[in-house]
This record gives structure tokens, sequence and C-alpha cells, in this order.
């Protein structure tokens, strides 16, 4: 539709030179406001097109950012972003409750993350996940503090590796010396000390990261709905 409006005034741009008007300034005001409009129409055309795919992305903090992780890359037809927060890494456990440490405390290494992502493409083949192409520019944010000691830091940090293989958009925010929790700028416990009843730290704005990251829909979205 927007492109359709945006070739119709190009049109009459072209023309509107031919038009024999008596009023030359009627002539400049109306060319001046044609320009206005083409130039707004032609912003809406670029930011829809580099709106997610679909209105629901997804977010959460540790065992949250695990889910994250696994719903994101396992039904990408509905999630076209998510924020992992301080969780490991998609599918780590493997199903083995005797593997399931290595995902909170590592060693990174001992995670095999090739054999994860095949595991992911043979769910893909056997029409249990979505397809992986859905993952291609999703924004994605993704953060872990230095001083984690529930989630190993370089554990946590395998969720950029993985996504990185999609071709995602990632964000990621490694460098705070944070402990295990959702930091805020103003609000929680100490930045360095474990709050184990909320899990909140301050320390920075986490949620403005996550929403401005992984929600992007906003203004753009409602004047599309607007005018279509």
């Amino acid at each position: 539709m927007i492109y359709r409006l945006i070739l119709f005034l190009c049109f009459i741009l072209l023309s509107i030179d031919r038009i024999d008007l008596q009023k030359k300034t009627d002539l400049f005001f109306l060319r001046k406001r044609m320009w206005t409009v083409l130039y707004f129409l032609v912003l809406i055309f670029v930011k829809i097109y580099a709106l997610p795919r679909t209105d629901v992305t997804v977010s959460g903090l540790s065992s949250g950012g695990a889910m994250t992780a696994q719903l994101h890359l396992v039904y990408s037809s509905t999630i076209s972003g998510s924020g992992v927060l301080a969780g490991p890494p998609y599918y780590c456990a493997e199903d083995d409750t005797v593997k399931a440490a290595r995902c909170l405390f590592g060693p990174a290494g001992s995670i095999p993350i090739e054999k994860l992502l095949d595991y992911l493409k043979k769910c893909v083949s056997a029409g249990t996940a979505d397809p992986i192409s859905n993952l291609v520019n999703d924004p994605v944010y993704i953060y872990s503090g230095l001083n984690d000691p529930i989630v190993s830091h370089e554990v946590a940090k395998l969720n950029g590796k993985i996504f990185e293989s999609f071709n995602t958009s990632i964000k990621t925010n490694y460098e705070m010396r944070a402990t295990h929790g959702f930091a805020t700028n103003d609000f929680g416990a100490s930045c360095d000390i474990l709050d184990v009843e909320y899990y909140i730290n301050n320390w920075y704005v986490q949620n403005e990261n996550v929403l401005n990251i992984v929600n992007l829909f906003g203004v753009v979205r409602l004047i599309w709905l607007m005018i279509c």
C-alpha cells in the first residue's frame, strides 16, 4: 500500500511542473507539502521493513533465561526477539540430569556447542522446531555478570555463540562486575552481593536495555496500523 502511495506522489511531483498555475506561490507550497508527505512515507516504508517478524518477544533471568533461549530457538515462527539474562544455553543438559551441573558451573568447554546446534537442526528436520531461517536478523540481548556464582559467566556467554550461528542481531553485556540477578539503576541489593530473595541488584538499567533491544515495535507499528 505504502509503495503505491510513494509511486503516485512521485508521478504527481514529476508532472506538477507541467501544470500552468497562475499563482506561483500556490505551486511552491503544493510542491513543498507533497515532498514532505513523500519523505514521511519513505521513512515509514523503511521502518516497517526493519520491524521484527511478529509482535512476540520473550526475556527471562536465570532459569527464565534458559527458557527464553529455548522458546526463541524452537518457536522462531512466533517469537522474533529475546533477552537472555544470566541463563545457560539451549539444550545444555541434553536430557541428562548428571550433565545439568555443567549448565550452572561449567566448565564452558565441557558443553558441546556444535552438538547442541545439530540437535536443534534435527528437531527442525523432524518438524518439532521451527525453521532456523526465521532467526536471521532477530534482535537478541544477552547478559551475564562477571561475578555470577550461580550460572558461570563463561557458560552464559555460550548463548552468544549459539545465536550468532543463526545470524541474529546480537547485543551483549558481559562487562558488569555484578553477581547473579536482574541489574537495576536504583533498586535492590548491592551489585556485588547475591540477593537470594529477589535476585535484584542495584547497578544498571537492565530493563531499558532489554526493552530497547528486543521490543522494537512502538510508534512505527502504530502508525502502520493507523494508515493501513
